[in-house]
């Protein structure tokens, strides 16, 4: 099969999904053609360049214009990595739909086409280095987010941690403010030596937040997470065994002190979260999951 993919090169040096997907349907044999979302306008001469089985369509929102999809004759996959938030609401523009997100999944599925396709690690680059745990908590991400209903929430909880705990907090991405603790943009192997010296993941996410790709990027290195209870998360974790979940920041912090209180604890849900994303939750899994739908 032959794939035009258009996509773009976010997260793309901690192996995103979008990379992910990529490499791992052409190590399937397939031949896939990236393009950059920009390139989309021209879908009609690339079409006749490469000719093409599928397109592919690796980008929340990206869609074309009615014109043009009424002048295109294969099939046309869309992804979307925001569901719910940034719902695409042109999904009649595709003959199948993949969605992030299992409630977007039982709405469309029920109009059209649609694949639940959840985020996932990578195992030819998230593993367990064996680092010493020279962090209590590591948080990675936006400090403030757009979507959230607190859009600086994870600011909130980060700050109030450290005032409350003693422990060590620290945080990676931007929007974080001044303070010794928080860091910037990493990526490459500062991003996954991060992730394996701390003790604790930290993922701060609002009640519609879909699955993030923290949660599987942390169990790959055999560290456990934390992050906000949401009926999708114990759909592919294990609460207590291989996922540690909080439902507001009280609960947070009494989880935080308890379990980094008990290494011992701390460390069997991280060896217990490995397992299982090497298990049921890599991109080869999902690749997968996707091929055979499709």
């Amino acid at each position: 099969m032959k794939i035009l993919y258009f996509s773009d090169g976010y997260a793309w040096h901690v192996m995103g999904t979008k990379r992910s997907i990529y490499e791992e349907v052409q190590r399937r044999g397939h031949e896939v053609v990236y393009l950059d979302k920009g390139l989309i306008g021209n879908v009609k001469e690339l079409i006749f360049d490469h000719k093409p089985d599928q397109i592919w369509m690796v980008h929340t929102g990206l869609s074309f214009s009615e014109k043009i999809r009424k002048k295109i004759d294969i099939p046309i996959v869309g992804f979307g990595f925001s569901d719910p938030v940034y719902r695409v609401v042109a999904h009649k523009q595709f003959d199948v739909y993949i969605t992030n997100h299992f409630e977007t999944y039982e709405q469309v599925s029920k109009k059209m086409k649609c694949i639940y396709n959840p985020t996932a690690c990578d195992l030819s680059y998230h593993q367990n280095l064996n680092l010493r745990k020279t962090t209590d908590v590591v948080m990675i991400g936006t400090g403030t987010h757009s979507r959230f209903k607190n859009k600086k929430m994870r600011i909130d909880y980060v700050n109030r941690l450290r005032k409350g705990t003693g422990w060590v907090v620290v945080a990676y991405g931007k929007n974080w403010p001044k303070h010794p603790m928080n860091r910037g943009h990493i990526e490459g192997q500062d991003f996954l030596a991060a992730i394996n010296s701390t003790k604790l993941g930290l993922d701060i996410q609002d009640e519609i937040s879909p699955l993030a790709h923290r949660m599987f990027e942390f169990g790959a290195c055999g560290t456990p997470v934390i992050t906000k209870h949401r009926p999708e998360v114990l759909m592919h974790l294990e609460k207590d065994k291989e996922v540690l979940t909080y439902n507001n920041y009280n609960d947070l912090l009494e989880q935080v002190n308890y379990y980094l209180s008990n290494p011992s604890e701390l460390e069997q849900i991280g060896t217990n979260v490995l397992e299982r994303c090497v298990r049921d939750h890599n991109i080869s899994n999902r690749v997968d999951h996707i091929l055979a739908e499709l």
